[in-house]
């Protein structure tokens, strides 16, 4: 077993934890965790499925600030898998949270992905037009 399936089942059995004394911070912190590990290992459907359960976790706890992480964590996958548009609704969304938390150096850093998601689009579009020629 590679490092990056230990981590993987460490994450699973401390989310079973988690949720076996319904610790939801905790619950959705760890899935954050494993959602990063698995885009690591390029299991992006995964990664994707972690970060959303644990998004919705934060909302439901009022996570304000867990839920602006884990939204640019996912935004990240989902720009990684070639989804622009919701990538950037996503980075826009954890934006929008890091104002209300007056988080600058967050807003800083989720300004630099939406730009990354700009920079992505545009070669994808440069590249289909090349290849029309």
């Amino acid at each position: 077993m590679g490092k990056f399936d230990q981590a993987v089942a460490a994450f699973r059995k401390s989310a079973e934890i988690g949720e076996k004394i319904d610790d939801k911070r905790h619950l959705a912190m760890v899935l954050n965790s494993l959602g990063g590990v698995q885009q690591r290992m390029g299991k992006f459907d995964e990664a994707v499925a972690a970060f959303r359960k644990s998004a919705e976790i934060g909302e439901k706890i009022d996570d304000k600030r867990h839920l602006a992480m884990v939204l640019n964590s996912l935004g990240g996958v989902q720009q990684r898998m070639g989804k622009f548009d919701e990538a950037a609704a996503t980075f826009q969304r954890s934006y929008e949270l890091l104002v209300k938390l007056d988080d600058q150096r967050g807003q800083a850093m989720v300004l630099n992905s939406l730009g990354g998601v700009s920079s992505d689009r545009q070669i994808r579009r440069a590249a289909a037009a090349f290849q029309k020629v």
